[in-house]
């Protein structure tokens, strides 16, 4: 130890020395150091701003695109609506439209006009003329507009598309026949919309319905005759109807899309990607200019894109474009960089000065600093050898443990036979059958005959705990009526009662999925303690109830209590609580424990309740039976208790008794003839084998086994069970038909009518 301080104090002195010799240098460095720090936190700064920026214009410019998309999904909405009302009637009339298309436009500012466009052929030209003139319109013919915005009768086409109906009537009663086809880009869109079957839109046109507006588009929506085939694009033209028309004004519907998103610091731009260079610029937050104009302003926008949104609008692309302009923004961001920039230049020069005032002054701290090291040095290097030591007594113990469980199961089993013997031969002198005993050698060996049994259930708990610790306790689950095993209980209990009295009215509940020996175990232990604290005259009362999909069982005693300070102890090993030695048989300290182990093997619980001098009541939960339930924890019962080896799996055998119970004349016996196939088959098994009857008709063995011997396990339960030839199998194996056991069960419902042959066939696949 002093050989080791020695030369921690000489390392201690070199260092020092250096540190002397290095001042200015790591001063110089220091401040070196600051101001990278600074720039580095001015760069940090900057670009956190900037991504600030950058992730509140994405935010905005999102919440832009999704308003766009969501109003033009409300507006091609609204036309559908109106192509249904033509859908959905031989013929509608001009008040019927009008009522329709009146209730909608005026939460629509974005559509100026919606009309009603029938199919006109030549021929039929005359006819429709003198039909709205009938009406009321003595003028009406099909006209078009010529280049300078005025009125003529159309020219001779195969057929006419008028404005018949027209909304809001008042601002485009004049536009009324005018023909919608006289104008290519119209044209286009309505001979695409007729064949393809749905709304097609124009580009970019000037709207003569609302005059000097900006640019706008128009939607339209293909109506056909109702009761006709629409498959092809033949029978699309000739079933032909007319259009309804959505007049589409593009700034006010952008104005109405961005109500109440800010928009400062963001440039954006609607474009039309299917129209020509110079006509695509459909909105800007600029003001329009001349094409040539817009044209520049389109490639302005693709130059400097941050965000771009694409969706199609009524058979056109559309892109939505937006980038943030410089401005105050970005001033901010560089200004809080540079401040930041500022703040760490001046604290570096702080730093700067501390450090040289601080460096004269800790020579006394480093010589004290040295010794204290090296002392913690040495304490470090004990404190490992140390913790080395205890790895290893942890170990040893860990070791022992082991050797303590294996000690325990073999020392246990061997005292069975002895007291075995001795229990025999106590019971012979008992009985006088080795000679007369006088009363007091009677009483003497009765004590000795219950030490023998007590010693015999301490070591079968011990046996028990010591199984469940190692995790090697096997539960044997079945369906058990609770009523049924009480009162089996209360009956083998009634020569020990003396004059107490057990009380059990039990309301009805469910059948419990258990394993029935180690339930009755767990319930004679905790009546065994209840008539152990009950006096001579008092009543035990067990209770049944259901609840969260358990069934729990209260067994209540007239006893003493137990001291709140002592619940805490009652499940621990080799515990005892309560009085001692005023005449109550003295207990082992495990069955309390081994019944707590034993519920929550199965999945359950046990809680205690108590109050000094009012009794005590232990309360055991178990899990209500379901088939789904049982199927489940069956299957793991055997996934987590049997070392499945590399070509075996878990396999399920499905057996279909519907043909047998239908003979039964009587519907009560079904479900005990259930259960007598479901013992039967049960019988002819390996003791590790589960076998369920399942409701209404199905009983499932699951066994650990190889695919290729599912086959051969029913052609010998159907050879030996009873009517087994009336009984249908099928088969299934875990994993490779199912990783659940519901999987499997209907994986094996299925091969049922297969027969044993195609059992066979799927076994060597799965084995395969």
């Amino acid at each position: 130890m002093s050989v080791r301080l020695a030369t921690a104090h000489r390392q201690a002195n070199g260092a020092r020395s250096l540190l002397d010799r290095l001042r200015v240098p790591a001063v110089a460095l220091v401040l070196c150091a600051g101001v990278a720090a600074a720039v580095g936190a001015f760069a940090f700064v900057r670009g956190v701003e900037l991504q600030r920026i950058r992730s509140d214009f994405g935010d905005r410019a999102n919440a832009v695109a999704v308003a766009v998309q969501r109003m033009i999904e409300q507006d091609i909405e609204l036309l559908q609506s109106v192509g249904g009302l033509y859908a959905a009637s031989h013929s509608v009339e001009r008040e019927e439209f009008r009522a329709f298309v009146r209730r909608c436009l005026p939460t629509h500012p974005e559509i100026p006009a919606l009309d009603w466009l029938p199919r006109v052929p030549a021929a039929e030209r005359g006819a429709f003329e003198e039909r709205v003139r009938a009406e009321g319109w003595p003028g009406f013919e099909i006209r078009d507009l010529d280049t300078s915005g005025r009125l003529v009768r159309a020219g001779s086409r195969d057929e006419f598309f008028p404005v018949y109906y027209t909304e809001p009537f008042e601002q485009h009663a004049r536009l009324l026949g005018v023909d919608s086809a006289s104008q290519a880009i119209q044209r286009e869109a309505m001979e695409r919309a007729r064949d393809l079957g749905r709304p097609v839109a124009t580009g970019r046109i000037s709207l003569v319905r609302v005059p000097g507006a900006p640019p706008g588009l128009i939607i339209f929506l293909p109506v056909y005759r109702n009761g006709f085939s629409l498959e092809t694009v033949a029978e699309r033209r000739q079933q032909l109807v007319g259009f309804v028309a959505m007049f589409y004004e593009c700034n006010a519907f952008m104005k109405r899309a961005l109500k109440g998103i800010a928009l400062e610091g963001l440039d954006l731009h609607l474009l039309d990607d299917s129209a020509e260079a110079g006509e695509r610029l459909l909105f800007s937050l600029d003001e329009y200019g001349a094409p040539e104009q817009a044209q520049a302003q389109e490639q302005k926008v693709r130059s400097g894109i941050s965000y771009v949104a694409s969706f199609f609008v009524a058979g056109r692309p559309w892109s939505l474009l937006c980038y943030p302009e410089p401005g105050e923004a970005f001033a901010r961001a560089n200004w809080r960089a540079a401040k930041v920039l500022m703040v760490g230049l001046a604290l570096v020069l702080l730093l700067g000065g501390y450090l040289f005032l601080a460096l004269r002054r800790t020579n006394q701290i480093e010589r004290v600093v040295a010794k204290r090291t090296a002392e913690l040095e040495a304490v470090k290097s004990d404190l490992e050898g140390k913790a080395v030591a205890l790895e290893m007594a942890n170990a040893r113990f860990r070791a022992l443990s082991v050797l303590k469980d294996e000690f325990v199961a073999k020392v246990s089993h061997e005292l069975r036979t002895p007291l075995t013997s001795i229990k025999e031969g106590l019971s012979l002198l008992i009985d006088n059958a080795l000679g007369e005993t006088n009363a007091e050698q009677q009483d003497f060996l009765k004590i000795m005959d219950a030490d023998v049994d007590r010693l015999a259930a301490l070591i079968n708990n011990m046996l028990d705990v010591s199984k469940i610790e190692a995790g090697r306790m096997r539960l044997t689950r079945v369906r058990v009526d609770l009523h049924e095993l009480i009162d089996s209980l209360v009956r083998s209990s009634r020569p020990i009662l003396g004059s107490r009295t057990i009380r059990h009215g039990l309301q009805p509940v469910p059948p419990v999925f258990v394993d029935r020996e180690r339930t009755l175990q767990v319930l004679t232990n905790l009546l065994s303690n209840a008539l152990k604290y009950t006096p001579d005259d008092g009543s035990i009362t067990i209770r049944l109830r259901q609840a969260d999909g358990m069934v729990s069982v209260a067994v209540v005693d007239a006893g003493c209590g137990i001291a709140p300070e002592d619940l805490p102890k009652i499940f621990q090993k080799f515990s005892q609580v309560g009085p001692q030695g005023d005449g109550r048989p003295r207990g082992t300290g495990l069955g309390l424990v081994l019944c707590k182990e034993l519920a929550e093997l199965h999945g359950g619980r046990i809680d205690v309740a108590s109050e000094l001098g009012r009794g005590t009541t232990f309360t055991v939960w178990l899990p209500m039976y379901t088939d789904r339930f049982a199927l489940s924890a069956s299957l793991q019962e055997l996934l987590s208790h049997e070392g499945l080896g590399n070509e075996q799996g878990v396999g399920v055998l499905a057996i279909q008794a519907k043909a047998l119970l239908d003979a039964e004349r009587d519907e009560a016996q079904r479900q005990p003839s259930l259960q007598r196939v479901a013992d039967d088959i049960r019988r002819h098994l390996h003791r590790g084998d589960i076998v369920l009857p399942i409701d209404p008709s199905w009983v499932l063995v699951l066994a650990v086994t190889e695919p290729r011997h599912l086959p051969a396990i029913a052609k010998r339960l159907q050879e030996k069970v009873r009517d087994g030839d009336r009984l249908q199998w099928g088969g299934a194996v875990y994993p490779a038909d199912g990783a659940d056991a519901t999987a499997l069960f209907e994986r094996a419902a299925q091969r049922v009518t297969q027969g044993l042959d195609r059992l066979m066939m799927a076994a060597g696949n799965a084995s395969g």
